[in-house]
């Protein structure tokens, strides 16, 4: 019952910081990457469903957290996030999906993709406008937005540790 209370308790400041970062509060915070991209992918489905498609996560979240700080991170992803649900063709069917990992040198890397209804036509992903579009908000949160070669298609954010990335939660 404690575990089940104290989660409920770190999901509820997760939002919180969360909604605080897409306020443009600025209070210098740290959070689990992990735990903030899922807070931010639980805000873009209200999007999603408008346009007709799902979004899910996918891939194991890291053993050990990786502590970012919220606020840029945070208005980074959901940019990403807003701006590549919205490039989808409209009459889509499928899933977009984002997925976050550690990059192996202490740094994040969050993808976004999309995985369409088996049997759909092929349609092409406007991949390298939304990177246009995000990279100087990913660039001054210290990140890199790069475009996903075939056959991935999608987006990935790397936030290397040296620019972005804090080792321990303040």
């Amino acid at each position: 019952m404690q575990n089940a209370v104290l989660g409920v308790v770190q999901r509820g400041g997760e939002s919180l910081q969360v909604a605080r970062a897409l306020l443009g509060e600025k209070t210098g915070a740290t959070g689990s990457g992990a735990d903030l991209v899922e807070q931010v992918v639980v805000l873009g489905r209200v999007a999603a469903r408008e346009r007709g498609i799902s979004l899910e996560t996918r891939g194991d979240t890291p053993s050990e957290p990786i502590w970012v700080v919220a606020e840029s991170f945070v208005m980074a992803c959901a940019e990403t996030l807003r701006r590549w649900i919205q490039s989808v063709p409209n009459s889509s069917a499928g899933a977009a999906t984002v997925s976050y990992q550690g990059d192996g040198t202490g740094g994040s890397l969050v993808q976004f993709g999309f995985e369409p209804v088996a049997g759909s036509l092929p349609f092409p992903l406007a991949s390298a406008d939304v990177v246009r579009c995000v990279a100087s908000q990913v660039d001054a949160a210290g990140g890199i937005a790069q475009v996903l070669p075939a056959p991935s298609r999608g987006i990935k954010l790397h936030f290397p540790v040296a620019t972005f990335v804090s080792r321990r939660k303040a």
